[in-house]
This record gives C-alpha cells, structure tokens and sequence, in this order.
C-alpha cells in the first residue's frame, strides 16, 4: 500500500508504472464538482462529486485539505508525473478565527475545486 493509500486517498490513488493509464482516464472525461464544507469539527471537510462523462456514473467522496496536501506531495515525487506541471494547491491556512473560517473555508473550496480539475485534465 502506497502512503497514499493509507491516508484515506485511494480514491485518488497514483498510477503505477506498469499500469499507468493516463490516456484511458483522459477518454472518460472525469471532472469534479465542490458541493459543500463541513466545519462541524475542529477541521474543515469538502464534499466533492467526481463525475465521469464516459458511463455518467459519479461519486461524491469527503476529503479534508490534508489530504489534497499529501496528494500533491506524493505526486511530486512520483517518477511518472516527472515533467508534468501540476496545478497551483492553495495554501495552508495556519488558523482560522471564527470570524473568517467560513469565508476562508468558501475560498479555499474553489480553489480545490480549480486544482482537483487540473489534476483531472492532466491524465
């Protein structure tokens, strides 16, 4: 199991070298959609719908900025995304005040929703 795995990101999950399917996922048209923030807890979580254009099937997955944050590390390590440029991730938010959670939360869901894209259009 890749770190990957381990944190939850399966969904996410990195291609490998012998199965690396860039442009069979590239075919499927998938795309993502940020529905809602949840900030019940003591962290933020994003309710994210990944549509696949291809079967019209879609699943809404739940993810926390931790978790965008260790994919964006993995995959700058990972020899196969090696010259690809990925997407700009937004900044970490050191603490949020109660005040500005909510805008802050807003924000930082739209730009999720412009990397996760990126990523999409770049298998």
């Amino acid at each position: 199991n890749s770190a990957a795995d381990r944190r939850g990101l399966s969904t996410m999950s990195l291609p490998t070298k012998r199965s690396r399917r860039s442009s069979q996922i590239g075919r499927l048209g998938l795309a993502s959609v940020f529905l809602r923030y949840d900030d019940a807890e003591s962290y933020i979580t994003y309710t994210i719908q990944i549509k696949c254009e291809a079967n019209e099937t879609a699943w809404n997955i739940v993810k926390r900025y931790s978790e965008f944050y260790t994919l964006n590390t993995e995959l700058q390590k990972d020899r196969n995304f090696r010259g690809i440029q990925l997407p700009q991730l937004p900044s970490k938010v050191i603490s949020l005040t109660d005040a500005s959670k909510k805008a802050s939360a807003a924000e930082r869901m739209q730009q999720l929703e412009v990397y996760l894209n990126g990523l999409l259009r770049r298998t």
